[in-house]
């Protein structure tokens, strides 16, 4: 796989406005949290002003493991100060998540699937939405929180894609 580094923020519009979709942000190597029962954050992201226009995605795909007992392990994906995803893993040992964050015809407001909802089909509660201004650099958070300090929560992978 070819990696691009960016060195400036012009860099990244230039080539986001290339293609329909483009990597923002990626990182392979696990981020652990143990220790605490405090929500954490593993990973801050940082999305470039005006790179989605008023109807671009950001799309996030998340890939965690935890320690496999009845306790809650809970993770979350806040975009600018709003939750889009939090799901909690109990006898599970991993948990992938796909989180979808379009702006809807306007840079300031986000619309996206119930935040405990994972994957495609039906839920049971409204759709959540947000009014963070994507003309100014949005702060994305990859968060874990334990319900046990003994145990342990991983990010194990993730990946921050805009699509226009």
């Amino acid at each position: 796989m070819r990696a691009t580094i960016f060195t400036t923020t012009s860099c990244i519009r230039q080539y986001c406005r290339q293609s329909a979709a483009r990597a923002i942000s990626m990182a392979w190597a696990a981020i652990a949290h143990t220790g605490t029962t405090s929500e954490t954050t593993l990973a801050t992201l940082t999305l470039p002003a005006n790179i989605m226009g008023v109807n671009g995605v950001v799309r996030v795909m998340l890939l965690w493991s935890a320690t496999n007992n009845a306790n809650n392990k809970t993770v979350r994906f806040k975009f600018g100060g709003s939750t889009f995803y939090a799901v909690a893993i109990t006898t599970g040992v991993m948990c992938q998540a796909i989180v979808e964050v379009p702006n809807r015809n306007n840079a300031s407001s986000q619309v996206g699937a119930q935040s405990a909802f994972n994957g495609v089909g039906n839920g049971g509660a409204a759709v959540i939405t947000a009014a963070v201004n994507t003309a100014n650099a949005v702060t994305m958070l990859i968060t874990g929180e334990l319900a046990n300090s003994a145990d342990t929560i991983t990010i194990e992978a993730y990946s921050l894609e805009v699509l226009h």
